[in-house]
């Protein structure tokens, strides 16, 4: 079966090592195929690569690097992702993906009358994000047979608890940092704000702890400086931001304890293990919300990134690992609060 839906993993997974140019002329073709794909300036397409990138990151199914060398995206295995889910014992689909892949999953399940297979498209959340495909059974130890019929990995503990927990924290990220003295790079820079959680252009009362972005104005790619009382140091933003956040005791993740629901601001987003291990929990693609009845303190006016069926011991975890304190909030999203994330 193929689903057009699934045409940007499969062309990561025929490559397997994709090259950051061939990845968004591929991303650049496929984009105006989708219904509802938005058409826009060239920022605004790579804005929505970026956080489509992000998407197949967090779902399992890439991993990506932009080092010295270049971007490059890199397909995962595939495998059978135990889902941390109450009921019939169900996993989902991540990895590498092929336009044969569901159909032969499909074959091997209609042989056991105790297995099913649901594909679900993610479309209405981002156009170019794979379907969802969970197969579900009676026993734990159907998922294992059919992760041996269809050569998948597969592992009985749900991954999104192990990745949760075995992921590094902000403070072993910040231990692991090369402690250095950067120093005020005389290029373009904005500085990260907790109040608005955005970058904004630097302040004359700079803060003691501050991420500043600046722009290589050779290469025009970022470069985030972490600067504290004791060190100054080239840092990944993700974590960067977090470290801010925690020195500032700014509480921004949001959690619905009645409905498994946790909300991420679209500006902070987490690192990259911790995202996948909130989205590992269903399956889906988190929903882009302007979140309008959180009653938060300090919101996030870009909006939020709502995950969904989050155990509280996940979402307790994941929250420590990056210095936070759950904000306990119902989260509703109604038809108007979707946003084009």
């Amino acid at each position: 079966m193929h689903s057009r839906d699934d045409s940007l993993l499969y062309v990561i997974s025929s490559d397997r090592n994709l090259p950051w140019r061939r990845f968004k002329v591929a991303f650049s073709h496929l984009l105006p195929t989708q219904p509802g794909a938005r058409s826009g300036d060239d920022e605004q397409i790579r804005h929505f690569r970026r956080r489509t990138l992000r998407l197949l990151s967090s779902l399992g199914h890439c991993d990506y690097d932009f080092g010295s060398s270049g971007g490059r995206v890199y397909v995962a295995p595939p495998v059978l992702a135990r889902l941390p889910l109450s009921g019939r014992p169900s996993a989902v689909l991540a990895g590498a993906r092929y336009p044969y892949t569901v159909a032969r999953i499909r074959e091997s399940a209609r042989t056991r009358n105790t297995l099913s297979v649901d594909v679900e498209s993610q479309r209405a959340r981002t156009p170019l994000v794979p379907t969802r495909v969970v197969v579900q059974a009676d026993d734990a130890e159907d998922l294992s047979w059919l992760a041996a019929e269809q050569h998948l990995s597969y592992q009985a503990r749900p991954p999104a608890w192990l990745l949760a927990k075995m992921s590094g924290s902000v403070f072993d990220y910040l231990e692991s940092v090369h402690i250095g003295t950067v120093g005020d790079l005389n290029w373009p820079r904005s500085d990260f704000k907790p109040s608005s959680l955005t970058f904004a252009p630097p302040t004359q009362d700079p803060a003691q702890c501050r991420l500043t972005r600046y722009t290589d104005p050779v290469k025009n790619v970022p470069a985030y400086v972490l600067t504290t009382a004791e060190r100054s140091s080239f840092v990944d933003p993700d974590w960067g931001r977090y470290a801010v956040l925690r020195e500032h005791e700014h509480a921004v993740l949001v959690y619905d304890a009645q409905r498994f629901m946790m909300a991420v601001p679209l500006t902070t987003p987490l690192p990259r293990l911790l995202a996948r291990s909130l989205a590992l929990c269903s399956g889906y693609a988190p929903l882009a919300t302007k979140l309008a009845n959180a009653g938060l303190a300090r919101k996030s006016a870009l909006g939020y990134y709502c995950y969904r069926s989050v155990p509280p011991e996940i979402a307790n975890e994941v929250a420590s690992k990056v210095g936070q304190d759950l904000a306990p909030h119902a989260i509703e999203i109604g038809k108007g609060d979707r946003i084009d994330a």
